[in-house]
């Protein structure tokens, strides 16, 4: 038992790739105060269909029970914003952490953290952990942008700093605990399909919120269409409600294949993963699900963001990313025409990747493919 946490309570917010990054610090609290209650304090933002941490998490053991407060991003709703604030304030006030665990993106502005960390005393947290060791936004440079730490390293950087025995990078847990309930769900939605007659499955995520991140469709489909020549695959599109369209048309394209789109719970859909060869598609929460079900990841990146800050967590992954000179811009929506740093990805990269992951997991020789 570690005796500097008393009444954990964990600070974590975003949707499903901020939670599952969060994922191996997580564990690792668990394991430093198994015979603690662990609380996790979270957001649950209005007006936006986004996967909530309770339902990443519901079930692991990762933790006791889930506390939420509303929150709105972006611009406007000012009120509903400090509404949102005060409802926070008060949660702190009842369930009095010690300590809080912060971990929010290590890449916040300094400002804001500061902003946080003032709110906190204010509302009478006194112990808060998590703050130290953030990378913050590195200083800008000329030529290729800085690689940062994975953010589910970075989280294990900062409890490290704070005394919490924590795992190598790479190497902390990252499953969420999947269990009888969730297979269950995925079989049962297996059982209402077409028979994939022994073919091996294959995972496509060609979605993304975001359509800065968002890879041709069409070359998707040409990378299923060689998958299919060369290995017989039965193509799988994963995926949130709003990926459905594009997921229709890619099997539609391919003349086979599953949509499990908008279909499955968030766990379920892990479940259906775990039955899947590898991930090819775009940089998602789909795509960091894929790699806590434990499959290799095909990853096709933007350059809006840093490089390494969300590659996926594990070995065996490949990252496909290029570097153009407005690489790291942030934008949601790329303004330039052809949208030049992913369409310098081009299929045949993409199939190369794919194909040695399946010569890696046949053990075949270079060429026998």
């Amino acid at each position: 038992m570690n005796a500097g946490l008393a009444r954990p309570v964990v600070y974590l917010t975003g949707s499903l790739g901020d939670t599952l990054a969060a994922v191996p610090a997580l564990w690792t609290l668990r394991r430093a105060c198994p015979d603690r209650l662990l609380v996790l304090l979270a957001n649950r933002q209005e007006g936006r269909a986004r996967v909530g941490v309770a339902d990443i998490l519901t079930g692991s053991g990762v933790a006791d029970s889930f506390v939420f407060y509303r929150s709105h991003e972006g611009p406007g709703h000012l009120l509903a914003k400090w509404r949102g604030r005060m409802e926070l304030a008060l949660l702190l006030r009842t369930l009095r952490p010690d300590p809080l665990v912060y971990l929010i993106r290590g890449d916040r502005r300094q400002p804001r953290v500061r902003r946080d960390l003032a709110f906190f005393r204010l509302v009478g947290v006194r112990k808060i952990i998590g703050m130290r060791g953030m990378p913050g936004i590195p200083p800008e440079r000329r030529g290729a942008p800085v690689l940062l730490p994975r953010q589910a390293d970075q989280y294990l950087i900062r409890l490290a700093a704070e005394g919490i025995l924590t795992p190598p990078p790479g190497e902390g847990r990252f499953d969420i605990a999947l269990g009888p309930s969730d297979f269950a769900e995925a079989e049962a939605w297996r059982r209402k399909l077409a028979p994939d007659n022994g073919r091996p499955w294959v995972a496509f995520g060609p979605g993304s919120k975001m359509p800065a991140k968002v890879w041709p469709a069409s070359r998707f489909a040409e990378v299923g269409m060689r998958l299919i020549r060369e290995f017989d695959i039965q193509p799988v599109v994963f995926g949130g409600a709003e990926d459905e369209a594009v997921g229709r048309q890619l099997l539609e394209q391919w003349g086979r294949g599953y949509l499990a789109a908008g279909r499955l719970s968030v766990r379920a859909a892990a479940a259906s993963l775990t039955s899947c060869r590898f991930y090819v598609g775009n940089d998602t929460g789909t795509m960091h699900l894929a790699a806590s079900a434990g499959i290799p990841c095909v990853a096709i990146f933007s350059a809006r963001d840093y490089p390494g800050l969300w590659d996926p967590y594990g070995p065996g992954h490949t990252v496909l990313r290029h570097d153009p000179p407005c690489a790291r811009c942030g934008l949601q929506v790329c303004p330039l025409p052809g949208h030049p740093c992913l369409a310098a990805i081009s299929v045949e990269t993409v199939w190369t990747a794919c194909r040695e992951i399946f010569k890696r997991q046949h053990g075949m020789a270079a060429g026998a493919v």
